[in-house]
C-alpha cells in the first residue's frame, strides 16, 4: 500500500500542551521535508501511498490527525473542546515545527488539501515553508458551490450536523458525511464559514487575524479541478485574495466535451490596514487561457490569450458580520486572440453573516 516506505508514529505537540498523532514517512536520501495538512475529517491513511510517493523522490513526509479527530482525540468526543481554527493556529504549527527541530539542516514545505491550506494564514511560524501547495481549496462558501452540491451542503449544516449533534453530541460519520466523526466545537465553527461570504480573516471569524493571512510571502501553488463541486473557480479566487503574497493557480480540466480552454493564473497582492475596520488592497492579476471549445471539439478562434490586470480595493467592515468591498481591476495588458477583448470590471461585494449565534 505504501510501495516499501515505512510509516513511523509519531507524536506532535502544540504549543497549548495538546499531543497529537502522526505518521513520519522517511527518505533515504532526503532533500526536503513536507507536512501534509489534510482536508476535515480526511485520516492520514488516506494520504498514505501519496506520502511514499513523496518520501521515495527526497522528501521526508509527515502526515498527523488534527485535535478531535482519529489518533488525536482525547476523552468522550462530545466533550472535546477543539474548533477548526485551532488546527490552523496550533497543530498545523506544532507540524511545521517537529519536522523544523527534527531536519533542521532540510527546506521546509506545506501540502494543504482544502482546511490545510485556507489556515495557512492561521500559523505563526509558517515563515519557516520555503513554499506552500494548496489541493482542492477554497472559500467552502456554499453559495460558491456548485448546484447540486450546495443543496446536499446546506442538509449536512441545517439538518444532518444539528441533529447529530442533539443526538450524540458530535458529528459521526454517516449519509451526509462521509469523514471522521467532528466534534461539536469543529462542526459548528466550520459551518459558520460556509454560511459567510466574508473573506478569511477577522471579519469571518474573531480567530483569524487579517494581518497573519496577508503576511503569508512564500509562494503558493493552487491546484483545483474543474468537475470539483466544492473548489469552484469563484472559491478558490476568493480565498487567495487574502493572501498577500505571490500566488499561482493551475485549474485542470477533467471533463469530455466543451469547455473553456484551460488557465494559468497568477496574482501579486499587498494589503494595508491603516485602521481595525479599513483595508486597502492593491496588486496585479495575470491570467494566460488555453484556447476554448466549441461544440464538436473545435477550438474557439476567439478565446484564449494573456490578459493583465491592475487591481485595487478599499475594504471596510463596519460592523463584526457586515463587510463591503469596493475595487477595479483594469486590463492594462491584452494578448489576446481573436476578435474578443476584456474590459475593466468594477467590482462592490457585500458580506453579511446571518448565521452569527445562531443556536443549533
Amino acid at each position: 500500500m505504501n510501495a516499501g516506505v515505512p510509516a513511523q508514529a509519531v507524536t506532535l505537540q502544540a504549543r497549548d500542551g495538546r499531543t497529537l498523532g502522526g505518521l513520519l514517512l522517511r527518505a533515504d536520501a532526503p532533500r526536503a521535508a513536507l507536512s501534509i495538512n489534510g482536508a476535515t475529517g480526511f485520516r492520514p491513511e488516506f494520504y498514505l501511498k501519496f506520502a511514499a510517493y513523496c518520501a521515495a523522490r527526497g522528501y521526508h513526509t509527515l502526515e498527523y490527525d488534527y485535535r478531535g479527530i482519529g489518533a488525536s482525540v482525547q476523552g468522550p468526543l462530545a466533550q472535546e473542546p477543539a474548533r477548526m481554527s485551532e488546527w490552523g493556529r496550533l497543530d498545523m504549527p506544532a507540524a511545521l515545527e517537529w519536522l523544523a527541530r527534527e531536519f533542521p539542516q532540510l527546506p521546509l514545505m506545506t501540502l494543504g488539501h482544502s482546511v490545510g491550506g485556507q489556515l495557512i494564514g492561521c500559523m505563526p511560524n509558517q515563515a519557516l515553508a520555503r513554499a506552500h501547495v494548496m489541493v482542492a481549496t477554497s472559500t467552502g462558501y456554499w453559495r460558491r458551490q456548485r448546484v447540486p452540491f450546495r443543496y446536499q451542503a446546506l442538509l449536512f449544516w441545517r439538518l444532518y450536523g444539528p441533529l447529530a449533534l442533539r443526538r450524540r453530541g458530535y458529528v459521526p460519520r454517516g449519509l451526509f458525511w462521509r469523514g471522521a466523526a467532528l466534534p461539536p466545537g469543529v462542526f459548528l465553527q466550520w459551518r459558520r464559514w460556509c454560511e459567510s461570504a466574508a473573506p478569511f480573516g477577522r471579519a469571518l471569524d474573531a480567530d483569524l487575524s487579517d494581518e497573519a493571512f496577508a503576511a503569508v510571502r512564500a509562494p503558493i501553488l493552487a491546484l483545483s479541478f474543474s468537475d470539483d463541486p466544492i473548489a469552484t473557480p469563484a472559491a478558490v479566487e476568493a480565498l487567495l485574495a487574502v493572501y498577500g503574497g505571490a500566488s499561482l493557480w493551475l485549474p485542470f480540466a477533467v471533463r469530455e466535451g466543451p469547455h473553456a480552454g484551460e488557465s494559468l493564473r497568477a496574482n501579486v497582492g499587498a494589503q494595508w490596514q491603516p485602521l481595525r475596520t479599513v483595508a486597502m488592497r492593491a496588486g496585479t492579476f495575470a491570467r494566460l487561457d488555453a484556447a476554448g471549445t466549441l461544440p464538436g471539439d473545435v477550438d474557439d478562434p476567439n478565446s484564449g490569450g494573456l490578459v493583465g490586470y491592475a487591481a485595487g480595493s478599499v475594504v471596510v467592515t463596519p460592523l463584526t458580520d457586515f463587510t463591503v468591498e469596493a475595487g477595479v481591476l483594469y486590463p492594462a495588458l491584452q494578448l489576446l486572440r481573436g476578435e474578443h477583448r476584456e474590459g475593466a470590471i468594477a467590482a462592490l461585494t457585500l458580506g453579511v453573516d446571518l448565521t452569527a449565534g445562531s443556536p443549533v
